[in-house]
């Protein structure tokens, strides 16, 4: 019965076994007295067991939220029959107006301190009389816990074959450098430590020695940061480091031409490697590919003066940073020649000395502190061969006998030296020379015609 109003009387045929019955049309807005009547045989059979005076307004059911850096996200189901909900945050410090959206079965609030919040909701109907009554309301406590600061900001600078970073943003928080084994969170991402799924552990690279840390050679990895504050954590921004495979077997070799012929094994998956020449305080670049270099090889220009050659495996990854990886430089001494000739002996009187044996040194930059040993071998013969031929020329230092030697460290730039060939050498005969010693193989040694070398 609505005070005032008229009764309804609903008779229960079936009643639960615990006893008890349902309005599903309650008088929203209005108070209510509900009166239970035994019967037997259609007629009142006892007392009526009454109830309180009830106010219609039922609250919202299921109040529940989720917290954040500085957030609470809260959710309720409404009655149908509500007009609408009033909704209340306080803080610790009291009431929170700013940073407060409301929409329909849902709060969220922002830019929140640290600590105890109580949500309060109060659902409001519309009595008969057109006034607006409320529910009493429902609380919910909720604690705001602290969260780091995120990084906004993530930095990499390459430094002598390392990747040194740094990053903004932060604060208050350990910074993590990680990568994520799949996909990364999206920057700003708010994590909660699952130890079935732990976080990434930090970059397991090498520190280097001057700062920063080394990649493995032929890794692509995208580093994020990761601020972590206890059990929270925020993701941040990341960027990709790729560290391109090392390239091996590098050997350098003069050619003519002021040219130099450069092989070394191709690294795997490699697109393209690039040589890149320092010489003279310049440097140039060449670019090949592999279907090139099986094709036609890979040749550089260079001076005669010392150069460094450097191959490195062009990155396979757009806007990386790109470490290159460790070695992978050779340097190439510069292109020092001996050059020796056999020149007629002086004049003496009407007739000739002894023919001579000239060396000359040519080297840009300065000299080795070791030059290799030059020998002249002979090869003899006792008379003409069947078709007439001289001996043929000796093919090894062994392939006859020291005729001259000549000690490296005589030599100097633009200053000849000239030995005489002994005079008790009788034709035919043939010569050739060499140089021995350590450095022998990088030293070019320019020879004069092979009929200047064969005396008959």
């Amino acid at each position: 019965r609505v005070p005032g109003g008229p009764t309804g009387i609903t008779e229960i045929e079936h009643a639960s076994p615990a006893g008890g019955w349902v309005d599903r049309h309650p008088p929203f807005g209005q108070e209510v007295r509900y009166a239970a009547f035994p019967l037997r045989d259609g007629r009142i059979d006892g007392p009526p067991v009454v109830s309180d005076v009830l106010l219609v307004a039922p609250d919202v059911s299921g109040l529940r939220s989720t917290t954040g850096r500085g957030r609470i996200d809260a959710a309720w189901t409404e009655p149908s029959g509500a007009l609408d909900v009033r909704v209340r945050l306080y803080g610790p410090d009291g009431p929170v107006v700013d940073g407060v959206s409301v929409r329909t079965g849902a709060l969220t609030a922002t830019g929140l301190a640290v600590g105890a919040h109580v949500v309060r909701v109060h659902c409001r109907y519309r009595s008969p009389d057109g006034s607006v009554v409320e529910s009493p309301g429902v609380e919910h406590h909720v604690v705001v816990d602290p969260w780091p600061a995120p990084v906004d900001r993530l930095d990499a600078t390459v430094v002598q074959g390392a990747v040194r970073f740094a990053w903004s943003g932060g604060r208050d928080a350990h910074v993590r450098l990680v990568a994520w084994p799949a996909d990364p969170p999206e920057p700003g991402a708010e994590l909660t430590y699952d130890p079935a799924r732990p976080w990434p552990a930090p970059l397991p690279w090498e520190a280097a020695a001057g700062g920063g840390l080394v990649p493995p050679p032929g890794s692509v990895t995208r580093v994020s940061a990761l601020a972590v504050l206890g059990p929270r954590a925020v993701a941040g921004p990341g960027l990709v480091v790729e560290c391109p495979p090392p390239v091996a077997g590098a050997r350098v070799e003069r050619v003519v031409g002021g040219r130099a012929r450069v092989t070394f094994d191709w690294p795997a998956e490699a697109g393209e490697v690039a040589a890149s020449v320092e010489q003279n305080g310049g440097s140039t670049v060449r670019r090949v590919t592999r279907s090139t270099y099986v094709r036609e090889g890979l040749y550089v220009d260079v001076a005669p003066s010392a150069f460094r050659l450097t191959l490195s495996a062009a990155p396979r990854t757009p806007d990386a940073v790109v470490v290159p990886p460790p070695g992978g430089g050779t340097r190439v001494a510069p292109e020092i020649t001996v050059r020796y000739r056999i020149v007629p002996g002086p004049r003496r009187a009407l007739r000739r000395g002894p023919p001579l044996l000239r060396v000359t040194l040519s080297c840009p930059g300065e000299v080795p502190p070791e030059l290799p040993e030059f020998v002249l071998v002979v090869r003899t013969g006792k008379g003409r061969t069947e078709k007439g031929r001289a001996p043929t020329r000796p093919r090894t230092p062994t392939d006859g006998t020291a005729l001259l030697r000549l000690d490296g460290d005589r030599l100097r730039p633009g200053d000849p030296v000239e030995l005489p060939l002994p005079s008790g050498l009788r034709p035919p005969y043939a010569l050739r020379g060499f140089l021995l010693g350590e450095g022998a193989a990088d030293i070019r040694l320019d020879e004069p015609s092979p009929t200047d070398l064969v005396v008959r």
